[in-house]
C-alpha cells in the first residue's frame, strides 16, 4: 500500500513486528541460500543463454580490437565490472555490457566504431547515442548495440561511459556546478552535433581536463547524479589507473587498477554477495520465447568472431 502526505498510516494496516522479523529472517535464509549455490557450485548456462552469452562476447571482443587499433584506453565498469569480479562472468541475470573510458578516448572511438563496423560488413550492429526516455530527444551516453530488425529490438549492447578530469583540486561547489553544468550540456547536445564545441563549454564551466590529472569523475551524460541509479563521486586517477586485466566469459578484458574501491563506491562492501533486489531488464525473457532464436544468436556470433579472428591492427 503507498501513502502520501494526506494518508495516515492505520494500525490495522501495519502487520506485527513479531510477522516483520519472522519474513525478514525468511528472506535472509534465501538469500544464503543463493550465496552458497553461487559460493559452492559450478553453474552451465543453459543452450538459450549460451548463445546471447557468446554473442555478447564476440561483440566485446570486437569493441576491443577497435580500442587496441585506435590506442583507446576503456575498462569493464558497473555490472560488467562486478560479473567479472564476482562470477568472471556476466552477472546470472544481466544482459548488457557496461565500459568506461577517459573523455578523449571516448570522443575518438565515438568517431572511428561506425566506420570499423561497416569495413568489417557486420551487419545488425548499431552505434549510435542513447536517447532519454523523458523527452525523446536527449542524446546520453554512446552505445553499440546488436539489433534483429524482424524483431524491432535490441539483443545486447555495449553502454560507453565517459569519465572526465579534473583540473587541480576539486572545487568546494563543484558538485553544484556539476548538476548545472549537465542541465546545459542536454541544452547544447539538442541544439548541435559538434561535440567538440559542446565539450569545451562543459570543460571551461568545470574545470576540466582532456589530459591526464590526478582526479576524475564521471560524465554529466552518465548513469551518476541525485535523479541517476548512482551517487555523484569523485575519485582519484589510481583507482583507475594503471589498468589491470581480467576474465569475462570467454576473454580477458581491461579493468581498473583497484577495482575493489570502484565496485564499494558503487554497490557498497557486500558487492560480493547476492543482492536481495535485482535489476531485470527483460530482453532475456523476451527472445527466450522465440523459435529458432538459439540458431540465429550463434551465427551472429559466428560471424563476428570470424572477424575477430582475422582483425587486424
Amino acid at each position: 500500500m503507498f501513502f502520501n502526505k494526506k494518508n495516515k498510516v492505520k494500525k490495522e494496516d501495519l502487520i506485527p513486528r513479531k510477522d516483520f522479523e519472522n519474513l525478514k529472517r525468511l528472506a535472509d535464509v534465501h538469500q544464503d541460500y543463493l550465496n552458497n549455490i553461487f559460493v559452492f557450485y559450478k553453474l552451465k548456462p543453459t543452450p538459450f543463454l549460451k548463445s546471447i552469452r557468446d554473442l555478447s562476447y564476440e561483440l566485446m571482443k570486437f569493441f576491443d580490437n577497435v580500442c587496441k587499433k585506435y590506442n583507446v584506453e576503456y575498462w569493464l565498469a558497473y555490472g560488467t565490472l562486478l560479473g567479472a569480479v564476482r562470477h568472471n562472468d556476466f552477472v546470472p541475470w544481466d544482459d548488457d555490457l557496461d565500459v568506461g573510458m577517459m573523455r578523449k578516448d571516448y570522443m575518438k572511438i565515438v568517431e572511428a566504431i561506425q566506420d570499423e563496423v561497416e569495413k568489417n560488413n557486420l551487419k545488425n550492429i548499431t552505434c549510435s547515442y542513447k536517447i532519454d526516455k523523458r523527452d525523446k530527444k536527449s542524446k546520453r551516453w554512446f552505445q553499440i548495440s546488436y539489433y534483429l530488425p524482424d524483431y524491432d529490438r535490441k539483443v545486447i549492447g555495449i553502454d560507453i561511459f565517459p569519465m572526465d578530469y579534473i583540473n587541480g583540486e576539486p572545487a568546494p561547489d563543484f558538485e553544484e556546478k556539476y548538476y548545472e553544468s549537465r542541465k546545459n550540456y542536454y541544452k547544447r547536445r539538442d541544439k548541435t552535433d559538434d561535440m567538440d564545441e559542446v565539450i569545451g563549454k562543459m570543460n571551461e564551466e568545470l574545470n576540466l581536463s582532456l589530459e591526464p590529472q590526478k582526479y576524475l569523475t564521471h560524465g554529466v551524460e552518465s548513469v551518476h547524479g541525485n535523479v541517476n541509479m548512482f551517487k555523484f563521486n569523485i575519485l582519484e586517477k589510481d583507482i583507475i589507473f594503471p589498468l589491470q586485466k581480467a576474465q569475462f566469459g570467454k576473454y580477458e578484458f581491461p579493468v581498473p587498477n583497484d577495482s575493489r574501491t570502484f565496485l564499494i563506491d558503487v554497490y557498497g562492501k557486500k558487492y560480493m554477495k547476492i543482492p536481495k533486489k535485482i535489476r531485470n531488464h527483460g530482453r532475456l525473457t523476451y527472445y527466450r520465447e522465440i523459435e529458432g532464436i538459439e540458431e540465429i544468436f550463434n551465427t551472429a556470433a559466428n560471424e563476428i568472431k570470424e572477424v575477430n579472428d582475422t582483425y587486424g591492427f
